[in-house]
């Protein structure tokens, strides 16, 4: 991991060295690279790493620990010396035997998403939630927060994604104590064997079957509207085309159409 940090520090370093400008300190180490508008500058603290580059009004600040791994990114927007503050910050955590990445935290003054990844290192959920200002008399304003929306996600033996969900809400107040109205979506996947053919779908609202695609080789598959009427239209397609459309009510044909 040092080793392949190390090269990608060289090959940004490559990258600017060509037409850049360079500042050492009096032990010889890299204090600054400048290129154009852009700043490059490496630091060492401790056992960690910061490295900041900047360009234009963007900056960004990022902390590696002493296996090198990212563990905070700061992104700003530079305008002046006083006003001049993070815009999100990235708050990353591994495990302490293995490495992999356990969570990560992305933090903005209007909300803020947490993310929580499994053993084969992808994301297993995560919650997004936002922050409303309220006063109350004779107080100062405090920032409450409310959950926007979480989702899930879930893999076969092959870390190939095969079922994932989101929980939206809605509030009827400026309180945020209570949600109104909470809205489910799910998709499911169904692999083949033959790895060529994409995998079966369906989708769900509330636990209702919204569509679905279902292929019985590569090109060739069904894709299924339903409404919440017992209205469905499956449409056929061959080598991609669509050949044929068939219309239903609660199970029953009742009519259908051909393209050429």
């Amino acid at each position: 991991m040092k080793r392949l940090f190390g090269i990608l520090i060289l090959f940004t370093l490559v990258s600017f060295s060509a037409f850049s400008e360079e500042y050492s300190d009096s032990s010889n180490k890299l204090r600054l690279m400048t290129f154009e508008d852009e700043v490059f500058i490496p630091e060492e603290r401790n056992t960690q790493t910061v490295i900041i580059n900047k360009a234009d009004s963007k900056a960004v600040r990022e902390y590696y620990d002493e296996y090198q791994r990212l563990v905070k990114k700061e992104t700003w927007l530079i305008s002046d010396a006083k006003k001049s503050k993070p815009v999100t910050i990235e708050l990353f955590s591994y495990g302490k035997t293995s490495g992999r990445i356990l969570s990560k935290k992305i933090i903005s003054e209007e909300s803020e998403e947490s993310v929580t990844y499994g053993e084969n290192g992808l994301p297993s959920s995560s919650e997004f939630v936002k922050f409303s200002e309220t006063a109350k008399e004779n107080q100062a304003p405090e920032k409450v927060p409310y959950l926007v929306y979480s989702k899930a996600w879930k893999y076969d033996n092959k870390d190939r994604l095969i079922y994932e969900n989101q929980v939206s809400y809605k509030y009827a107040d400026e309180n945020y104590s209570k949600y109104s109205e909470r809205k489910l979506k799910e998709k499911k996947l169904k692999y083949h064997e033959n790895e060529e053919i994409p995998p079966d779908s369906e989708l769900y609202e509330n636990g209702k079957l919204t569509s679905s695609v279902t292929y019985e080789s590569k090109g060739t598959y069904i894709n299924s509207l339903v409404f919440d009427s017992g209205y469905t239209v499956k449409s056929y397609f061959v080598n991609d085309r669509r050949v044929k459309d068939e219309y239903f009510q609660n199970g029953n044909l009742l009519r259908s159409k051909e393209y050429e």
